[in-house]
């Protein structure tokens, strides 16, 4: 009985549907999430596409804003009531820290790490 049991346990029939019902279960699960995958990827990229407009939109309109906020500072120091007037109201408001603060230009964007390493290996 013991030889019986041991042949039935190991007959390729036995263990070839549960090793296929396995891989097919596999590759149906990664095909699965590979779609998902695919389609949020497509989501995101459609999203980044309908928000870079508004993006460039918003930074050209904080930048003007900055540019007339210098210049009302600028007036403001060299003497001009409105322009006080003004430059105390955006104090208030927190938009202007300080008075000499719409004066400083915007820093520049920093250097990646790629560009630097190439500058470093041009250098002598």
């Amino acid at each position: 009985m013991s030889k019986e049991t041991n042949s039935c346990l190991c007959s390729s029939g036995n263990v070839l549907v549960p090793v296929t019902i396995m891989a097919l279960t596999l590759v149906i699960t990664f095909g699965y999430q590979m779609g998902q995958i695919l389609s949020d990827r497509n989501r995101l990229v459609a999203m980044d596409q309908q928000l870079s407009e508004p993006f460039a939109q918003s930074k050209k309109l904080n930048d003007q804003f900055g540019g007339l906020v210098r210049g009302t500072n600028l007036l403001a120091q060299e003497g001009n009531e409105t322009a006080k007037q003004l430059a105390s109201r955006l104090i208030e408001l927190g938009i202007l820290t300080a008075p000499s603060e719409a004066l400083k230009q915007p820093a520049k964007p920093p250097v990646p790490i790629d560009t630097q390493k190439k500058e470093e290996a041009v250098k002598p």
